[in-house]
């Protein structure tokens, strides 16, 4: 599974997460995906109702897909959950308990170095405005 898979994965498990999907993580998701390069069809949900409908499967799958790519790929991937789940400003409690899940308990990743390449990554949005 390549990376940008994984990460259209990981966008649509967390902007359901919460059972809402707001229109600024759709805004959100189209200029990561115009940054990363990825087809902005993958935005829709018919593409991904597998990981959405069985939500702890979709996770296990993402784990292992991304227990594949290096530590560096790894936390740019959690970096951008981070920046969508923050979107609307709140970061809703099954959202965080997916993210830190996958970072602290499955991947063993530092937060710190997460929270460095999140900064980073929205300050690459704020130059698509």
């Amino acid at each position: 599974m390549d990376y940008q898979s994984i990460l259209s994965k990981l966008y649509h498990l967390v902007i359901n997460a919460d059972g809402h999907v707001s229109e600024s993580e759709i805004e959100v998701g189209k200029k990561i995906f115009k940054i990363e390069g990825l087809d902005e069809a993958m935005l829709t949900d018919e593409l991904f109702n597998h990981i959405i409908e069985d939500k702890k499967a979709g996770i296990m799958e993402c784990i292992e897909e991304l227990k594949k790519l290096d530590r560096a790929t790894q936390i740019r991937c959690i970096a951008w959950m981070c920046v969508v789940a923050d979107t609307d400003w709140e970061i809703d409690k099954d959202e965080w308990e997916m993210i830190y899940g996958l970072y602290s308990t499955s991947l063993k990743l530092p937060l710190n170095e997460i929270v460095y390449v999140q900064a980073e990554l929205n300050a690459s949005l704020l130059l698509l405005d």
